[in-house]
């Protein structure tokens, strides 16, 4: 079997460091354009807003609405038969960005426009990951 860190993208890529330092420090850290304050995700050259070339990273609020989320009773792939069923949800932060991420736990009875917060963990040693979980008493 293969591992579960295997299926995601490459967290030693300078481009997206900072964002994987602040899951690793269980924070949301985006790019957030210089000019104009957009936050975005994922990090870009330009701010789609302004067209600026000239970006920071910024902490992000760690809540958000859940827009969407499908429950997976099988595995797609050999590196996820140990974690069906699971859910994986799409989630549009208070800042602004969307994310995705899995939906803790998964059979929630989530909707959509549910509030959410993020919560981090690790896959594997070294690996970062940002789950979501309901807020207390919104099932949407």
């Amino acid at each position: 079997m293969t591992s579960l860190a295997q299926s995601f993208p490459e967290i030693a890529d300078p481009a997206l460091a900072p964002f994987w330092d602040g899951v690793r420090a269980e924070k949301i850290i985006l790019q957030s354009c210089g000019e104009c304050g957009y936050m975005r995700w994922p990090p870009a050259p330009r701010c789609p807003e302004c067209l600026s070339t000239t970006a920071q990273w910024k902490e992000a609020a760690p809540t958000g609405i859940l827009m969407s989320h499908a429950t997976y009773h099988r595995a797609l792939s050999a590196d996820t038969v140990t974690a069906v069923p699971y859910s994986v949800a799409l989630v549009r932060l208070d800042d602004g960005p969307q994310l995705y991420g899995r939906l803790e736990p998964h059979d929630a009875g989530a909707k959509a426009g549910a509030a959410v917060r993020a919560c981090f963990q690790e896959i594997e040693p070294g690996v970062p990951f940002i789950a979501w979980r309901l807020e207390c008493g919104s099932g949407g």
